[in-house]
């Protein structure tokens, strides 16, 4: 199976890139072993074609160590924990495209990640994302939460209080005897409380502009306002907690005038020994 992308071409001229990439193979001696077989009417057919998206299940990473790299780490393909959508709106909020449906070259999505299934003052990092085939993967999203390439994806943008994250882009992979592509990511997950997971968890690309760096600061402080609002939490009884709490102190009330009812009462008969006899 063999795979094209106009990644390199796709984002200042998305019109004449195509074409283009079917120009040069066209003139590539037949010799060539690698496209001997694709000539240009089948590349612009796959070119052309709509293909639907196969979405994996998310790979979740719950980071338990205190180094950030460190081994103390486990990964689960639990959906029900993080998942994955695409829509055809910019901000994620419109239609969604679902697995039925296919999309052309041309089609602008919205990625949306969301972990709702996780508890609170947890931090996430969209990481190691893939389209594609297994065979042949496209890296996306690099193993630090970076767009290995920004006229495919952008570097998501992480909204940890909603468990959320975005991204815009196209998906502008195409293989060949197929009409399916892969996509793939995964998801680490760490407690804003630990140092190692704020100074790592938010994507220090190198590539970042003034208002990447500005977001970086602010994902800083939302984690470091997550963590005092989880340790609040914490401090705080909950209503059961109070519940429990107050016939704790009912009993022991209870039992103190139970107490003092005995004692009065064995005053009250030796005080009146004491007089009979006296």
């Amino acid at each position: 199976m063999f795979f094209i992308t106009n990644i390199w071409l796709y984002h200042s001229s998305p019109i004449v890139s195509f074409p283009f990439l079917a120009l040069f193979l066209q003139n590539i001696p037949a010799k060539c072993n690698l496209f001997s077989s694709v000539t240009a009417p089948s590349l612009s057919d796959v070119i052309d074609q709509k293909v639907s998206v196969v979405v994996d299940p998310i790979r979740v990473i719950f980071d338990n160590s205190s180094d950030f790299g460190g081994t103390k780490s486990f990964s689960n393909d639990f959906s029900s924990l993080c998942a994955l959508s695409l829509h055809r709106s910019a901000n994620c909020e419109g239609q969604q495209i679902k697995p039925s449906e296919s999309i052309g070259w041309d089609t602008r999505i919205c990625f949306r990640w969301h972990c709702e299934g996780i508890g609170p003052g947890m931090a996430m990092r969209v990481e190691n994302c893939w389209t594609g085939s297994e065979r042949n993967p496209i890296e996306l999203i690099d193993d630090g939460g970076c767009s290995r390439e920004e006229t495919m994806i952008s570097s998501p943008i992480h909204r940890h209080v909603q468990r959320t994250a975005l991204s815009l882009g196209w998906l502008t992979v195409r293989l060949f005897n197929t009409h399916k592509i892969r996509l793939s990511c995964a998801i680490r997950l760490c407690h804003s409380c630990k140092k190692q997971c704020t100074k790592k968890i938010v994507p220090n690309c190198k590539w970042k502009t003034n208002e990447e760096e500005k977001r970086r600061r602010e994902a800083m402080k939302e984690l470091e306002e997550m963590c005092r609002e989880e340790r609040r939490r914490r401090e705080q009884p909950t209503a059961e907690q109070k519940i429990n709490a107050g016939k704790r102190t009912e009993e022991t009330l209870i039992r103190g005038m139970t107490m003092l009812a005995i004692t009065w009462a064995l005053l009250d008969k030796m005080t009146k020994a004491l007089v009979r006899d006296g």
